[in-house]
């Protein structure tokens, strides 16, 4: 069975937002420096942005403001409901920016086609820092999300992992550390190839989450 443990060395392809949080950047140096069990046959770049917190953040400064001021008050208790989940998320945050001395309206909020393209670089710097070459290994996959479960967004990234499916002759696992957008996109585009992955993914989130389409 595909799901069964493997018991000698590996083919995998890494898909991940690298630019984005460290663990990517520790992932792939531990797999570089495995070589003995794994055999990167390519690294793609997810796209990443936290633009989807800007207007939330600018919500709870706005109501930070109001209740700072001499008359203000939030008018009932509904209003306080609503919120207060508000405050709870993004106080912080506001707090931190507070005492850098900035605010909302300062920040840049990455796109996603900016963290796909910081990602490709991530990952090449990655590999130099290892002294490993990644000439043809890194792919730029998407450059922004699924908006609706049928649409794929079609890459180098996704026409690479669709052509190392087919070809192998064994089980080519799939290591998504981020958004699984282009995993997504080449099981759209190629359906034959599930029956050729195992797809590892270390960043699912509830249904209920705003950014479990991704």
């Amino acid at each position: 069975s595909r799901l069964e443990p493997p018991t000698g060395k590996v083919s995998v392809v890494i898909d991940t937002d690298t630019a984005n949080e460290i663990d990517d950047q520790f992932a792939i140096a531990w797999a570089l420096l495995r070589s003995d069990v794994i055999d990167i046959l390519a690294v793609i770049a997810e796209p990443f942005s936290f633009a989807h917190h800007r207007e939330p953040l600018l919500a709870a400064e706005a109501v930070r403001q109001a209740a700072s001021h001499p008359t203000g008050n939030i008018a009932d208790d509904s209003g306080a409901s609503e919120q207060q989940p508000l405050l709870e998320k993004y106080g912080p945050w506001l707090e931190r920016l507070a005492e850098q001395g900035t605010s909302v309206n300062d920040l840049h909020f990455t796109t996603p086609a900016e963290g796909v393209d910081l990602s490709v670089a991530e990952i090449k710097r990655v590999y130099d820092a290892a002294e490993v070459d990644h000439s043809g290994l890194v792919y730029r996959g998407a450059d922004r999300y699924m908006t609706e479960p049928e649409e794929p967004v079609p890459s180098a990234g996704v026409d690479r992992l669709i052509e190392l499916a087919r070809e192998t002759d064994e089980v080519l696992y799939v290591a998504a550390i981020g958004c699984i957008t282009n995993v997504a996109s080449a099981l759209l585009l190629a359906p034959d190839i599930v029956d050729k992955i195992v797809v590892l993914w270390t960043s699912g989130y509830p249904s209920t989450d705003e950014r479990s389409n991704q």
